[in-house]
């Protein structure tokens, strides 16, 4: 009886409706189950379902004509048609003991206006409530939390007391199990939420991407990770005044929110909480925290200016990376540990570099003689031509110069660990190729006949770069040494190497066992990865417009989860323990391409692997070209980003119109 009055009472709150018959009748009972009754009363017009079990249809109740129907907790099942053609009943509440409604239970229930339901219905609500274009609000109860939906209107309220969690649900989609998010399903454009709720689950709004206000109760003391992740529409927030933790990427990815207010009662951070705002020019860092953790504010590519309290302690990599406006840094005198100098932001000591602001419009930088250590996402993105590095630094962190679009040349002249060659970054004793900067003019490069190794990340995003020559003494080159160079036409390597060798302009090892890079403006349209080749390096074959079929062979056992990627396609063949096989209907009309989201493709190659770890998860990539639209998938699915697991044999074909 306790659990009725509280669903009772959640309808009610939930609607604040009277329903009145419009004609009176008597009182009635019957059965509508093998331990399931129903009870009319014609005082409220209202229609009581009683028992355990299943209920089914009674057409005997159909003619009293109630507008409101409320099944009692006990009863577990909705049956078939259970109430089909109920056109009166404008409010049903579903109490938490049920567990299932069949697919027509509420078919042709034409002025159905209100419903309440459990959580553990959420996964069929969309197919068997809210296809009837005459239901305006929609309760989920969850224990105390009721989740008010008001369909047409676009807002959620939500109240009730305690920790609120996510209403997530597993669906079975082309034999895959995909999450789902109900709340990203219904469309909200503003959100309130109740005094009573003291926090927030992990991921509760993910991907909410009509959503457009937030207000957020006072007593709500902790906010979730990735609790907003993707709501891109996000343009407003209100904080609650007392809150204490935000978790990991709460707001990552909301891209149209402009300003936000952290509380001065913030104690604790997670990574990532504004990463991608780019739409953000203002945030303030409050006195209450000591450290801003891994991408704070990363790709927040609006923010002009960033001041730093003296209550920071730490900075952690990345914080401040790809913030492609912010122009100075400045930080408050008192602050015991950081530093500006020039709006660049250094370790008190000014002995480590932390970040060099990526708005900053100087042509050139010399970074002070006393700085021995950079951050690694110190330099990414400067915009300076010339850089000078000092002669303490000893250690430069590959990829510290990834996004620096105008430099061109780097500088060492009175450095004790490195040295500089017509402007490219080497080791002091020339073996290592360091850093060839991005916007160097020459079209094409030969590498000294000095250098052995080519360092990670020593080419990347080298777009005026058309060929470059390897000498014989080159015997290593580390992962992504020619990283997203999508202009490179023509790779030489000296004959006499015996570690690499360049076929076709394909660089490979000379035993063709790895597959460095298939250079990006080759004009084949079909490539055959060589039998015999086990590793494919990342970006591999990044933007190779022109390929249009690509197949790999069993033997590359060991494929970079990143091999493939922007890489449109008309066809794509892996053998592995099945065939993974995704082609186009017609490659006029759009391409095809996918992203491994591990680290590798082995466990689809590799029989030593647990069977349990071989079901990579893959995003298959539908892309048309300018005039046509993307159709469907062959096996009906009408998502053009279609999540696949891999394993066994897929053979999937992306029709375009």
């Amino acid at each position: 009886m306790a659990n009725y009055k509280k669903w009772t009472y959640v309808a009610g709150m939930a609607f604040s409706m009277l329903i009145m018959p419009e004609i009176a009748l008597a009182d009635a009972s019957g059965s509508c189950g093998e331990t399931v009754k129903w009870s009319f009363s014609s005082s409220n017009n209202t229609l009581e379902i009683i028992g355990k079990g299943k209920m089914v249809r009674q057409d005997s109740m159909l003619s009293l004509g109630a507008t409101k129907v409320v099944v009692k907790e006990g009863v577990r099942e909705i049956g078939e048609a259970a109430f089909e053609n109920y056109d009166k009943m404008e409010t049903l509440i579903l109490p938490s003991s049920v567990w299932s409604l069949e697919s027509n239970a509420l078919s042709k229930c034409t002025n159905l206006k209100n419903v309440t339901i459990p959580k553990q219905l959420i996964n069929v609500a969309k197919e068997r409530i809210l296809s009837n274009p005459s239901v305006e609000n929609l309760a989920v109860v969850d224990n105390s939390i009721t989740w008010i939906f008001s369909v047409k209107k676009g807002t959620l309220k939500i109240f009730g007391t305690g920790v609120l969690e996510n209403l997530m649900y597993q669906q079975m989609v082309d034999g895959v199990e995909q999450t789902r998010f109900f709340p990203a399903e219904m469309n909200i454009k503003s959100l309130s939420i109740d005094t009573g709720i003291s926090g927030m689950d992990e991921q509760v709004f993910n991907n909410c991407t009509s959503l457009e206000t937030v207000s957020l109760p006072t007593g709500m003391f902790e906010i979730g990770s990735a609790a907003f992740v993707g709501c891109k529409n996000l343009k407003s927030v209100t904080l609650p005044k007392n809150m204490t933790t935000m978790g990991n990427s709460v707001f990552a990815g909301c891209s149209s929110l402009i300003s936000i207010s952290l509380p001065e009662s913030l104690n604790s951070m997670g990574e990532g909480v504004f990463a991608n705002c780019s739409s953000l020019t203002q945030a303030n860092v409050p006195t209450s925290i000591t450290a801003l953790p891994k991408r704070t504010f990363m790709g927040c590519t609006n923010l002009g200016s960033i001041n730093i309290p003296d209550n920071i302690t730490s900075i952690e990599s990345y914080a401040f990376a790809f913030c492609s406006s912010l122009r100075e840094f400045t930080v408050d005198p008192k602050n015991e540990v950081f530093a500006a100098k020039n709006g660049v932001l250094f370790f008190k000591d000014m002995q480590t570099l932390v970040k060099y602001p990526e708005g900053k419009t100087d042509v050139s930088y010399v970074i002070p003689a006393s700085v021995k250590e950079m951050d690694a996402a110190a330099l990414i993105g400067a915009k300076f031509k010339s850089v000078t590095i000092p002669a303490g630094i000893e250690v430069i962190t590959p990829g510290s110069f990834r996004s620096c679009s105008n430099l061109e040349t780097i500088l060492a002249p009175n450095s004790k660990f490195y040295s500089s060659a017509e402007g490219v970054l080497m080791s002091k004793d020339k073996k290592e190729l360091v850093q060839y900067p991005m916007n160097k003019k020459n079209s094409s490069y030969s590498i000294p006949k000095t250098v052995q190794t080519i360092g990670a990340y020593a080419f990347s995003d080298c777009n005026n770069l058309g060929i470059v020559k390897i000498p014989a003494s080159v015997n290593s080159i580390e992962e992504r040494a020619f990283n997203k160079c999508e202009y490179l036409t023509e790779i030489q390597v000296d004959p006499a190497n015996v570690n690499f060798t360049s076929v076709d302009n394909v660089l490979m090892s000379k035993d063709n066992s790895r597959l460095v890079l298939y250079s990006p403006r080759k004009t084949d349209a079909n490539y055959v990865v060589p039998a015999g080749v086990v590793i494919v390096d990342a970006y591999a074959f990044y933007k190779c417009d022109n390929l249009k079929s690509l197949t790999i062979p069993a033997s590359a056992t060991d494929v970079n989860g990143r091999a493939l990627v922007r890489l449109g396609l008309s066809s794509l063949d892996m053998v592995g323990k099945g065939k993974l096989t995704i082609r186009c209907n017609d490659d006029s009309k759009g391409a095809v391409s996918v992203t491994c989201m591990s680290e590798s493709f082995d466990d689809f190659f590799s029989e030593t692997k647990n069977a349990k770890q071989s079901d990579l998860e893959l995003f298959l990539m539908a892309e048309p070209k300018q005039g046509y639209a993307f159709e469907k998938w062959s096996n009906g699915n009408e998502s053009p980003r279609m999540k696949q697991s891999l394993k066994g044999n897929i053979d999937l074909t992306a029709n375009f119109k």
